[in-house]
């Protein structure tokens, strides 16, 4: 694997880089370097509850309504961290690029088009997870081919993402209902499996 030195804390602003020191987790923003994924590595059931529990308990706050993001490499004690740190506004966050990306959904649970889309793009992204205060999604589409977006029917993809939206016990796609987002992973997996066969997403709720 190569090496590469990690980014700078200058896009987090001051209360943020105070809090993410103080967790273990995110030494990547201190360190000097990290190790960046070149291989799908994929953490286990537990790795990634106790990553993203420690990442909702600090930004998905009842004070906080921006998003934030970045991507998911590993040190050099082969432990999974978060890496190249950003902070976005309430409906978006930029990030680069990479094997494994993640983004924090402050306002709802379910993806967006373009975080679907962006998988379907995008070839170097294998995983992409969304957190939000009850649990995380977990797409990937790992193909080995990136969609151009003039391809892809976003219209088509719009319409079936939204629908956990208006399903019951939701209250507007903005808290989890056991039966309704079973019926929404499911169904919009079913969806996506006709055109792309190797995309798949699951939902994992917070214990």
């Amino acid at each position: 694997m190569k090496r590469t030195k990690t980014s700078s804390t200058t896009d987090v602003d001051k209360r943020t880089k105070t809090k993410m020191t103080k967790i273990n987790l995110y030494k990547s923003l201190t360190s000097s370097k990290s190790l960046e994924l070149e291989e799908p590595i994929e953490m286990t059931l537990t790795e990634e509850r106790v990553l993203f529990e420690n990442l909702r308990d600090e930004f998905l706050t009842d004070d906080i309504d921006y998003e934030v993001c970045g991507i998911i490499n590993i040190n050099e004690n082969k432990e999974f961290i978060i890496d190249k740190f950003t902070k976005g506004n309430s409906f978006s966050c930029n990030q680069r690029n990479n094997t494994i990306i993640f983004h924090t959904h402050p306002n709802k649970i379910y993806p967006s088009v373009e975080d679907i889309v962006k998988v379907l793009r995008y070839d170097d992204i294998k995983i992409s997870y969304i957190i939000s205060k009850e649990g995380f999604f977990k797409i990937g589409y790992d193909s080995g081919i990136s969609i151009d977006k003039k391809d892809i029917d976003i219209q088509e993809i719009e319409q079936h993402v939204q629908q956990y939206y208006f399903m019951d016990g939701t209250y507007k796609g903005r808290t989890y209902n056991k039966s309704s987002m079973n019926k929404y992973t499911k169904g919009f997996t079913r969806f996506m499996k006709e055109t792309y066969p190797e995309f798949y997403m699951k939902f994992y709720v917070f214990i």
